[in-house]
């Protein structure tokens, strides 16, 4: 007979065992998976900036020839360099293996695309398209479309189509248009799919055949069940639709870093795949069949969000996890998510440019490595232990929930940090506690308001509407909970931290890298030695956030800024500012109102305009409506000035021959030649939308001057005067005034 010890040892062995070969399987998948985003990253602007211009597809297919042949060559010195390091020799080989896969595949898929739109560039083109989305602006509509068979250009491409008319067509209509292009697009529309825009002017749109698609059918059905401000919610947490949300609910649900429900994840793709197995449960099918059948849903369900990067994440993550199940096999997280971010950018190389995607991965790889650590450290707090130890086996499981989501809901703000301040400059500080309070009721929100839209579509029997309504109630009571949530969270003192100090990106980058740090083999060490990483990554992160901080806050003491905007100089000082110049679009009210909040400021001291009209600052309006101002000089004679005065609250004043002194000793005048300030012995000069910064220089040696489209040139015998980049795109000068 087996002794007990020797069938413990035998356990042992087969666990070490399948341990070493699911170590050995999963490590090269994430090696491959991560050199294969590496190389992407590093040959999309080298394609961009080198081999497009290159004439000749046969010269291009040289150069990448060589690029491949290089990298092979290279992998033949690192197995003659490393032979006697099998493990090294392999990692690196296979690195290498996948960075030409990577290349070639990349480059035939782009080979088929950018040559065959390029050459259409500023010309007029007719094309036959899709109506995807629909939008009314300022100045008529815009659509996105996707082209069809009969268009000049490649089918399947998706476009902007912008249009001086009202909207002709719907989600899903077939248009056809004859208007010119547009082909030199920024890389973050490339990463939605969009390779080219349409300008269409006055130019009409035909609408050659209107149909309805379902996702149209069922957001259809969803406005009638549902109004504002619940409309917005069930919409964005059903199908990451955002367009009936309204701009304060939008904000509100920023300030409590709860926007994320608002765009299909893991968490809806999650009960979507629960909802389904218990539904198809009751059938007594096999468990085998179950895991297959629940991907047609979840997959449906990713169709119906648009394919958006997070979604499409979250199903191949759900995809790989069925298949393991059925290969008896564990799935590694980490190996899923890398998997997942490789398939996505094999089909889309511009999806590595989404912000969309990036926060995705981020948030879930953080999510992934610190929620246990992070969970063990909160189960350890002596409130926590104290409730944990007198609690029921029921409560125990509810306080145990607790900890998991308030360490999920902290790793994903501390990873998500760097990506929001780098491209939207703020971050929500107490998200975490938003997250708590809110995430259980998007479960039983997406039921019922599913159930309500499914007993809609059925028909208009009486039971059904009955049904349907009753349903649609209840999942307004807990989108109406989210909202209160959001409200009373975006309320708290600092909700949003904004800053677009390049320090402050960089300390969030070292707070990521050390929770990751932090959850090393994090499961391997004894309890003391856990407790003991813990408190010691944890003190290093909070001095590193607070003396960046603290530093940034001092530094910028007495200091004037100067920012500058395509139409207006904004100047910041010991939280006050003034704003000087024309605001010509929402976009350009939206880029000072960020500044303005990177800066801590909650009111204008002046806000200067002189254009002799103002249609030519049509964003101004918009800026009042968010920052109240002591002193505003705009011209009363414009036609757009009803607004102004609408949003200001009171008649402005006349900005000619007016002479301001404020922020600090900061002279103003504006006069027939334009505005002039001086401050700290500097002149900074505003005519027809051209702004310089001049050093009046005794010895008449060279001035210091900021160029339309340059960066400052600063004399190098100046010593009060320096530039400073932020994450903006803005060039900005710090003057010291005394």
């Amino acid at each position: 007979m087996e002794t007990l010890a020797e069938r413990k040892s035998s356990t042992d062995r087969r666990r070490h065992s399948s341990c070493v070969s699911r170590r050995s399987i999963d490590r090269p998948i994430l090696y491959s998976c991560i050199s294969f985003l590496g190389f992407t990253a590093l040959f999309l602007p080298l394609y961009d900036r080198l081999l497009k211009n290159i004439p000749l597809a046969q010269t291009r297919c040289l150069v990448v020839g060589g690029i491949l042949l290089g990298i092979l060559l290279l992998i033949q010195l690192v197995r003659f360099v490393f032979r006697k390091k099998r493990k090294i020799m392999a990692v690196l080989s296979l690195s290498l293996l996948t960075g030409c896969v990577s290349i070639l595949c990349h480059f035939a898929s782009l080979e088929q695309l950018l040559p065959n739109i390029q050459p259409f560039d500023g010309q007029k083109v007719e094309i036959c398209a899709e109506v995807l989305e629909w939008d009314v602006t300022d100045y008529g509509s815009k659509y996105l479309i996707r082209t069809r068979e009969g268009s000049a250009v490649p089918k399947g491409v998706k476009a902007r189509l912008y249009s001086f008319l009202e909207p002709v067509a719907d989600e899903g209509d077939v248009v056809r248009f004859c208007v010119p292009l547009e082909t030199e697009i920024k890389n973050y529309d490339r990463s939605r799919g969009i390779f080219f825009y349409a300008f269409g002017g006055a130019e009409p749109i035909e609408r050659i055949q209107e149909r309805e698609t379902i996702r149209g059918k069922i957001i259809s059905k969803t406005e009638q069940l549902y109004q504002s401000p619940v409309l917005g919610v069930v919409e964005g947490v059903l199908f990451g639709e955002k367009q009936n949300l309204e701009e304060p609910i939008r904000q509100m649900m920023e300030g409590a870093g709860l926007v994320h429900i608002l765009a299909v994840s893991g968490i809806h793709i999650s009960l979507m795949a629960l909802s389904c197995t218990k539904f198809l449960e009751i059938f007594r099918l096999p468990k085998r069949y179950i895991k297959i059948l629940v991907l047609l849903p979840v997959w449906g369900y990713v169709a119906l969000a648009q394919f958006s990067p997070s979604a499409v994440r979250a199903g191949i993550m759900a995809s790989i996890a069925s298949l393991g199940w059925l290969l008896q096999r564990d799935s590694d997280n980490l190996c899923a998510l890398a998997a997942a971010a490789m398939g996505i950018v094999a089909v889309s190389p511009f999806a590595l440019y989404s912000v969309s995607y990036q926060l995705s991965f981020v948030v879930t790889l953080g999510i992934i490595l610190c929620t246990s650590p992070l969970s063990f450290m909160l189960q350890q707090t002596k409130i926590m232990s104290f409730l944990l130890g007198r609690s029921a086996k029921r409560m125990e499981r509810f306080w145990m929930g607790v900890c998991s989501t308030l360490a999920a809901s902290t790793a994903a703000t501390v990873f998500a940090m760097p990506v929001m301040l780098w491209y939207f400059h703020y971050t929500a500080i107490w998200g975490i506690f938003g997250s708590l309070f809110a995430l259980w009721a998007v479960s039983p929100l997406m039921i019922l308001s599913m159930l309500s839209i499914l007993f809609g579509m059925l028909g208009d029997i009486s039971v059904f509407v009955l049904v349907s309504k009753v349903t649609a109630g209840l999942a307004g009571l807990f989108a109406r909970w989210i909202l209160l949530v959001s409200k009373g969270i975006s309320l708290l003192p600092g909700a949003l931290f904004y800053s677009h100090a390049v320090e402050l990106f960089l300390c969030g980058i070292v707070v990521a890298v050390l929770f990751t740090m932090m959850a090393y083999r994090f499961d391997a060490l004894s309890f003391l030695r856990k407790k003991q990483r813990m408190k010691s990554f944890f003190v290093c992160a909070v001095f590193c956030l607070c003396s960046v901080g603290a530093v940034l806050k001092l530094s910028s003491y007495h200091q004037l800024t100067v920012f500058r905007t395509d139409h207006a100089m904004i100047l910041t000082r010991n939280n006050q500012a003034a704003v000087v110049g024309d605001i010509c679009s929402s976009y350009e009210a939206d880029e000072i109102e960020t500044i303005l909040r990177c800066e801590g400021i909650g009111q204008l001291e002046l806000m200067l305009c002189d254009s002799k009209d103002t249609d030519e600052s049509q964003g101004i309006d918009l800026l009042l409506q968010k920052f109240p101002v002591k002193v505003a000089a705009i011209p009363s004679e414009g036609s757009f000035s009803a607004h102004i005065e609408k949003a200001l609250g009171k008649q402005p004043i006349d900005p000619q021959n007016l002479q301001a002194t404020l922020l600090g000793n900061v002279q103003i005048y504006s006069g027939e030649n334009g505005v002039e300030i001086v401050a700290g012995e500097k002149k900074l000069l505003k005519q027809t939308g051209k702004y310089d910064i001049i050093k009046q220089d005794a010895q008449n040696r060279a001035d210091v001057v900021m160029e339309q489209e340059n960066w400052l040139l600063l004399s190098p015998e100046d010593k009060n005067l320096g530039i400073f980049k932020t994450l903006e795109e803005y060039p900005v000068v710090k003057i010291r005034v005394q």
